[in-house]
């Protein structure tokens, strides 16, 4: 399906449109620095299922139980995926069918950055390098330790619309 290349752009045979606006947000981190907390990305889906987004939501099997309550409020919506149980090969597809990734800086966005799609990295310098921003110049970040919940939330919103 998906080979790297020398230059880190992942390729894929599956260039194809998507007729839903479909979003991958990643929640969870490598090393549980949650730069921008569960009830922050809680509001943000219910917002994102407002605008008919489609929501693939990421975290590891792992830290499930840290998510529970995203886990409890939006188990069963019919615009919400959980990918916690899919293994790599399905995530890189989701991934691949997503018009944009949001979410704490770490692999998935790296990976999202790899397949040049929008990217939104969520980051706090006292504890998270950009990695993203080595794989793709144009991965727009935001600072959990500079804006406030509300101000990160509306800069996501107005970027996406621009798409």
């Amino acid at each position: 399906m998906n080979k790297f290349n020398q230059n880190y752009n992942l390729n894929s045979s599956n260039n194809f449109k998507y007729k839903k606006k479909y979003i991958f947000l990643n929640i969870d981190s490598h090393h549980n620095q949650n730069n921008w907390g569960e009830k922050n990305f809680m509001l943000l889906t219910k917002k994102l299922i407002n605008r008919k987004y489609f929501i693939f939501i990421n975290f590891s099997p792992n830290n499930k139980k840290f998510f529970k309550k995203t886990l409890f409020l939006f188990k069963g919506k019919k615009e919400v995926l959980f990918t916690y149980k899919k293994n790599l090969t399905e995530i890189l597809k989701i991934i691949l069918k997503c018009n944009f990734i949001v979410g704490n800086e770490s692999g998935p966005i790296c990976i999202g950055a790899s397949m040049k799609k929008k990217i939104i990295s969520l980051i706090n310098p006292s504890t998270t390098y950009r990695s993203s921003k080595t794989i793709h110049k144009k991965v727009i970040f935001f600072n959990t330790s500079k804006f406030n919940a509300k101000s990160i939330e509306k800069k996501i919103l107005t970027r996406l619309v621009k798409k």
